[in-house]
């Protein structure tokens, strides 16, 4: 399809001739869509220009057979044997597997890669949290004898839950826009080796923003609740 629209970028390319040399003249029958022989990530712009030729004018040594069944896979390497050798009793079919099996075979690499990333990326996200929680529940603690003199001073408790949670949010929602834009700028740079996956999809960055600010609102709701509670005279006497 990539090879008819740039030879043929105003018309249809079917009836149309070509000239390979050494080869000979075709004449095209047929427009497919684009077909991916490179492994994942290795795929270019002129890999995409293919141009299928008849196996008798232009044989390989070998070639790959594709069956589609609708039943399990696996279960037809004795029939389609049994076919074959019916047909040419002289060819020696091998390396017969499974579409699944033949994918999970060339992206073993990519595979265990992504799980080894997946892994570090979750253990550093719950340490982030971790971490979120840690600081923002600190600074709360710390907050205890100003609670205590705001309440004694006839503050209402919820009012200065309110106060103190709405801080530790609008802290928490400055550090989540300054990482989400690294965020996006260390996706582009790592763009290349991504293969399937959009950079521009805003479902992960939106779910990793939600979960710290989930963190940071239970973070300093929980000892500013705490705080808010307790008698003003003992929140004085704190350290």
């Amino acid at each position: 399809m990539s090879l008819a629209a740039r030879l043929w970028p105003a018309g249809d390319a079917v009836g149309s001739t070509v000239l390979l040399p050494n080869v000979g003249t075709f004449r095209i029958i047929g427009v497919v869509p684009n077909l991916q022989y490179e492994e994942f990530g290795e795929d270019s712009e002129s890999a995409r220009l293919q141009l299928h030729l008849p196996y008798a004018r232009a044989g390989w040594r070998n070639m790959a057979i594709l069956v589609r069944t609708s039943g399990d896979p696996a279960a037809m390497t004795i029939a389609v044997r049994e076919e074959l050798a019916r047909i040419d009793p002289a060819q020696a079919p091998f390396d017969i597997m499974t579409m699944v099996d033949r994918r999970a075979f060339t992206t073993w690499p990519q595979r265990v890669l992504g799980n080894s990333f997946a892994a570090f990326g979750l253990i550093a996200f719950v340490l982030a949290l971790c971490g979120v929680y840690g600081v923002i529940a600190y600074s709360v603690v710390c907050q205890t004898r100003e609670i205590g003199v705001r309440i004694a001073l006839g503050a209402r408790p919820t009012a200065v839950l309110q106060r103190v949670v709405g801080q530790a949010l609008k802290m928490a929602g400055i550090g989540a826009v300054i990482g989400l834009a690294a965020a996006v700028l260390f996706a582009r740079a790592l763009e290349g080796i991504l293969y399937g996956v959009s950079i521009n999809n805003p479902t992960p960055y939106a779910a990793v923003v939600a979960l710290i600010i989930a963190a940071a609102a239970l973070a300093s709701f929980l000892p500013a609740r705490r705080a808010a509670s307790v008698d003003p005279t003992e929140a004085l006497r704190a350290d």
